[in-house]
């Protein structure tokens, strides 16, 4: 992953994402925006973390400005930790509303052009899909319990399920988020990630006396696509931690619920 401004907008990109032509994808810091609380500052992109609300407007739009969409084409959903995926389509986006519109859904995905698939987060794992064989893209958001609802995987089988994608064609980028070191879980995610992974031996470390451990979410989210037939030089991983950098991105444990949330996207461009 590396970083590259637009328009004084500080973005990063994946490595495998960006050898493609007709794709445009970014990841958003906290850096460049207009909000000037603390744990706002300053892009912040969620009208839903207590900022002011025209102030949030205004960070989209210097985001969009900066990927040279309209606002309107910056499709979110409203995010609710589950394993719902939406596909965007024509009649999706003729009646999609900023903040309504999508709920409860932590997935999209699309093949049309021009849309571009974002996700926030602030700790969670943002995901990003291309197939360019099928000219596919996707965005998924991957807290703990949406990673133990496969729903990295599940993103696979839509595609196949709506374009025919075949899984060995997929690139995947696995973007910055709270990292093992520093995300300290009870023993009930640990058995649900067993459950839903088959072990957790190499995805968690350090549990102590009281069956607390430390997970691995990146690593979590990269086991399911390889068990789902993506390919594991078609995945990067970013290994950049939000807690620990919360300074270049928001990071919810360190700055608290209430504060910003950055963005990943993904949109297909004409060639």
């Amino acid at each position: 992953m590396y970083r590259k401004e637009i328009g004084q907008l500080p973005l990063y990109s994946f490595e495998n994402l960006s050898a493609f032509q007709g794709l445009k994808h970014y990841v958003s810091t906290r850096k460049g925006g207009f909000s000037n609380e603390g744990t706002f500052g300053s892009l912040n992109l969620s009208y839903n973390s207590g900022d002011d609300r025209e102030t949030v407007t205004a960070n989209r739009k210097k985001l969009t400005h900066a990927l040279g969409i309209p606002l309107s084409r910056l499709i979110v959903p409203r995010q609710m930790h589950t394993d719902t995926i939406a596909l965007v389509n024509e009649e999706v986006l003729q009646t999609y509303v900023p903040n309504h519109s999508l709920e409860a859904t932590d997935g999209l995905l699309t093949n049309l052009p021009g849309i571009c698939l974002s996700v926030f987060s602030a700790d969670c794992v943002p995901v990003l899909f291309y197939d360019p064989v099928k000219r596919v893209v996707a965005a998924v958001h991957a807290g703990w319990r949406g990673t133990v609802q496969l729903i990295a995987q599940k993103m696979i089988g839509q595609m196949q399920l709506h374009f025919g994608c075949q899984a060995s064609d997929i690139r995947v980028g696995i973007g910055p988020s709270i990292c093992q070191g520093v995300y300290q879980v009870g023993p009930e995610v640990i058995e649900e990630v067993r459950n839903a992974l088959g072990t957790w031996e190499g995805l968690v470390n350090r549990v102590d006396q009281e069956g607390k451990g430390y997970l691995n979410l990146w690593e979590a989210n990269r086991l399911q696509l390889l068990q789902a037939g993506v390919l594991p030089e078609h995945i990067e991983v970013a290994e950049i931690c939000t807690f620990t950098q919360y300074q270049t991105f928001f990071s919810a444990r360190k700055l608290g619920i209430r504060s910003g949330r950055f963005a990943a996207g993904v949109m297909l461009v004409n060639e």
